[in-house]
């Protein structure tokens, strides 16, 4: 709620946490008699978004020229960074890597069905039209490419698991691909091939 008001994911969580701290502080300040607490704290979170949104109005430059104690203040600073955090950034990458090989690996038609979709912005009835395939086609061999793309997508994230979720070693002793040593933790040495 806060993000989508003040439109800047740190300033958000700082809302988000201020909001759960007074609540900490002051459950009484929730009135049970007044409605449900999910919309008590949503109306909460989104006047706190509100207030802040009003106390950051901006300050024109040049009469911010210098500080209290009289030292020149460099403005650029309240500019905020647009880039992502780096850990969003490895995310970013690694998910976008995962889906360009994915999309590499479908047959070059079913490909550019998706390209034109997601890239292209058009309609399942514009690719076909443009191709020249039925609709239907068009449709059946999209669902079946996005279907095929995530399972290989689960597939690589199944391989690179490193925790021992029972779902995840489950799902390894059923997939024929894996071999012993696909399900050792790397740096433990087997004991029985030494």
């Amino acid at each position: 709620m806060a993000q989508s008001v003040v439109r800047d994911r740190a300033v958000a969580e700082d809302i988000a946490h201020d909001v759960f701290l007074n609540f900490w502080r002051n459950p009484e300040a929730y009135e049970p008699s007044r409605g449900q607490f999910v919309a008590w704290l949503l109306r909460v979170t989104r006047n706190r978004s509100i207030d802040v949104l009003r106390k950051r109005r901006p300050i024109s430059l040049g009469a911010a020229g210098v500080s209290s104690d009289g030292e020149p203040v460099d403005t650029s600073s309240w500019i905020p960074d647009p880039d992502p955090l780096p850990d969003q950034q490895a995310v970013t990458t690694t998910v976008g890597d995962d889906v360009r090989q994915a999309l590499l690996s479908l047959p070059p038609d079913h490909r550019k069905l998706l390209e034109l979709a997601y890239f292209g912005g058009l309609t399942q009835r514009e690719i076909a039209l443009r191709t020249g395939k039925p609709l239907g086609t068009v449709k059946t061999q999209m669902r079946s490419s996005m279907m095929r793309m995530a399972k290989m997508i689960n597939i690589r994230a199944l391989a690179t698991s490193m925790e021992t979720d029972p779902n995840v070693e489950n799902e390894r002793s059923l997939t024929s691909t894996w071999n012993d040593a696909s399900t050792q933790k790397p740096g433990i040495v087997d004991s029985s091939t030494t």
